[in-house]
């Protein structure tokens, strides 16, 4: 239960922060593809099976009239989240996608 008045709740924070646990850093790098979800998404679930250890999302957009997706692989070791950043730029390029790191 926290304070509602920002004063005491910043104390109670305060309070609380050395008991929290701190764990590895998460990043995240990505790309924008051009293709539809539905043309990517078998290839997509294929990478994250092989990759347990990073989080593989797919979030759709339109722009200029055309449909996409920004694709985001997030984790805590970073030579892991390129090399899998990777593998779906390959897979996307070769399902005809235009990609875009972001």
């Amino acid at each position: 239960m926290l304070a509602g008045i920002p004063s005491v709740a910043r104390g109670m924070f305060e309070q609380a922060v050395p008991m929290l646990k701190r764990g590895k850093p998460i990043t995240s790098a990505g790309v924008d593809v051009y293709l539809r979800e539905s043309d990517f998404a078998a290839a997509l679930d294929d990478i994250q099976s092989r990759h347990a250890a990073v989080e593989v999302g797919s979030y759709p957009f339109s722009r200029d009239g055309r449909f996409g997706a920004t694709l985001v692989v997030r984790g805590t070791d970073s030579a892991l989240i390129e090399r899998v950043l990777e593998e779906v730029v390959a897979a996307m390029t070769a399902l005809g996608g235009e990609t875009r790191r972001i």
